[in-house]
């Protein structure tokens, strides 16, 4: 079995997902690597994944997606009414932010799975929606950088932009941590 083959028809990312991979600098990369399509929430793109923090640690950079989705590497995707309808259910039942409502809906609807790194929400969502699958943006990371053969030194800054620009903390407890600590 493959690390991800489960994934379905496509990567759903989450805004946390979303933002540590922009963070990276090399989103295009490490999407590219992936052998299945990714996509983002249009509402998430837009309200909530807006910002990453720039080199000097202070001002805040903005986060263009245009380009990732000009290229077709990166589809954005609208909301259905009948995802609104069990986003909100989500929220409700799940206590859970909206980011991970809205991308677990979609997910949903189009047979993919969710990336994120929300321990809580995978938790939560999953006594819900049990058959939905959820990957840890480590286990993103670990496929780009076996399909890539990227050399450690290249993963190892791709791990420190992530932390400096979008505040990315793998858990220990996540799925593709025993891979990750080899390089932090």
């Amino acid at each position: 079995m493959t690390l991800l083959s489960s994934v379905g028809a496509c990567l759903l990312l989450d805004t946390t997902s979303l933002i540590s991979l922009f963070a990276s600098r090399r989103m295009d990369q490490i999407i590219q690597a992936l052998p299945v399509p990714v996509a983002v929430v249009a509402e998430v793109a837009v309200h909530e994944a807006k910002y990453i923090r720039g080199a000097d640690g202070i001002v805040l950079e903005p986060i263009d997606l245009q380009p990732l989705v000009t290229t077709g590497l990166l589809v954005t995707v609208p909301l259905t009414a009948t995802d609104c309808a069990l986003a909100v259910n989500l929220v409700a039942q799940c206590n859970i932010d909206n980011g991970e409502s809205l991308t677990a809906a979609v997910a949903l609807r189009l047979g993919g799975s969710v990336v994120t790194d929300d321990r809580v929400a995978q938790q939560r969502i999953g006594q819900l929606l049990a058959h939905l699958p959820f990957f840890a943006t480590s286990q993103i990371l670990q496929v780009w950088a076996t399909a890539s053969s990227v050399p450690d030194r290249d993963i190892r800054s791709v791990l420190q932009q992530m932390h400096h620009g979008g505040n990315y903390q793998p858990d220990v407890r996540d799925q593709g941590y025993t891979w990750l600590r080899t390089y932090l």
